[in-house]
């Protein structure tokens, strides 16, 4: 006949142990799990091409070609800033782990083609 259980028994050591571990073990897994949400944001950031005469088209094309775990290049617009010279601005979806900061000296590195850049909006989602 199989054993039965007494609900109001008081449980043995082993049993609270092995009751311990469990809840540990549950605890350390949801941790586990809230630690790998990774929050994400948006941004539009405004590129300054370094003169008039720069192909915002192929300026776009190659921001585009970045390639950067967590970041997501979104819709993109020419923003007249004055005397026929437009500035690129693109938006994106970034996760927190990205550097705004590394992105920005990417991209004003290319010198002959970017005189700067500068974060318009930034918002967390």
């Amino acid at each position: 006949m199989a054993e039965e259980i007494d609900p109001f028994a008081e449980a043995t050591p082993e049993e609270l142990a092995a009751q311990k571990e469990t809840e540990a073990a549950a605890a350390a897994k949801k941790k586990e799990a809230k630690a790998k949400e990774v929050g994400k944001s948006t941004l539009v950031l405004a590129v300054k091409p370094a003169d008039s005469e720069i192909d915002l088209d192929k300026l776009e094309a190659k921001i585009r070609e970045l390639k950067i775990d967590g970041l997501l290049w979104g819709k993109s617009q020419r923003q007249e800033m004055c005397f026929g010279l437009f500035q690129l601005q693109m938006g994106a979806v970034v996760t927190d782990d990205v550097s705004i900061d590394d992105l920005q000296e990417t991209l004003e590195s290319w010198e002959d083609e970017v005189q700067s850049t500068e974060v318009i909006a930034f918002q967390k989602i």
